[in-house]
């Protein structure tokens, strides 16, 4: 949002703060610190949604290095809760994590079940994860992993999902502008 000039630090600051408290389990929030769509959320009732978006949110934060968790074992936890709640970017995100042994143990099985599960709602980097591991394979013989009918089909997938989020966020800007 600072980035975008529609916050101003402080306002950023404030509702990073309010994310904090609500990942903590205070869902009292001000509206003034509600996006739009979040709010959109909460009026018609749906609070596993909200703190679905509240979590995840403060685990990109997390992620993305503009707030600190205070362990590493916070941003999974975090990326977890989304995750399991089928947030595709949270499940993506969380496969990062287990590929590259941070806040958890490696585990490549792991991240590809995390890949695996954003995948099915066409997550274009998790589509684009999977075709390069299998592509090159993993583990302590990579070989055994490697299939590459499977990585030209997620590769292509990949390509297609990328294309279709860009035309679709040249048509949100395109109605902001409006």
């Amino acid at each position: 949002l600072l980035e975008e000039g529609r916050r101003s630090a402080d306002q950023c600051k404030s509702v990073l703060k309010n994310l904090e408290a609500a990942a903590q389990g205070d869902l009292l929030v001000p509206w003034k610190s509600v996006s739009p769509e979040e709010g959109e959320h909460l009026a018609r009732g749906s609070q596993e949604r909200y703190e679905q978006v509240v979590r995840y949110r403060l685990g990109v934060l997390y992620a993305e290095g503009r707030s600190e968790a205070k362990s590493d074992e916070d941003l999974v936890t975090s990326l977890e809760v989304a995750a399991d709640l089928g947030h595709a970017e949270a499940q993506y995100r969380l496969g990062v994590l287990y590929a590259d042994g941070r806040g958890v143990a490696k585990d490549m099985a792991s991240a590809e079940a995390w890949w695996l599960k954003a995948a099915k709602q066409e997550n274009p980097r998790a589509l684009g994860a999977l075709g390069r591991m299998y592509e090159q394979g993993w583990g302590l013989w990579p070989f055994l992993h490697r299939n590459a009918q499977r990585a030209q089909e997620y590769l292509a997938r990949a390509e297609k999902a990328e294309k279709a989020e860009k035309a679709e966020k040249a048509e949100k800007a395109e109605k902001a502008e409006k």
